[in-house]
């Protein structure tokens, strides 16, 4: 790791601890999606989404909408950084959907741009006129 990283998650995994201790689940799921920024931010893709999925559970227990959508789209990247074009789609979209029923202007644009990112790299990198369509109503 380079830069502050070993700091950053050593101070998050002990702020996790006191928080989980406290009974503050908003909180542990905040942590624990930084946890999976670090993580996703040096390459550890697989750490990066088992945070994001502990964060997302977190998210959708609490009923924090905006938290999942935050998170989704974050595994939607990990999924896009790694080539898996159809889960960040998948993902890409579910967040979208979020962020329209919460009217979130900002997040909307910029889901629709990653949306854009993923068939233009698909087209140009893998040959590929299409995805294959997207299951269910993501």
């Amino acid at each position: 790791m380079r830069g502050n990283y070993a700091a950053a998650l050593e101070h998050w995994h002990r702020a996790m601890a006191m928080h989980e201790e406290l009974g503050n689940r908003s909180d542990v799921a905040r942590v624990t999606l930084n946890i999976g920024n670090v993580h996703s931010s040096t390459g550890n893709y697989a750490a990066a989404l088992e945070h994001y999925h502990r964060a997302l559970a977190v998210f959708e227990e609490i009923g924090n909408r905006t938290g999942v959508a935050s998170v989704t789209l974050n595994i939607g990247n990990v999924h896009f950084s790694t080539g898996n074009y159809p889960s960040a789609l998948e993902n890409y979209h579910r967040a979208l959907a979020v962020f329209e029923e919460l009217g979130n202007s900002s997040k909307v644009a910029r889901l629709t741009g990653n949306i854009g990112n993923v068939h233009y790299t698909t087209a140009t990198t893998l040959g590929t006129r299409e995805l294959p369509p997207r299951s269910g109503n993501a």
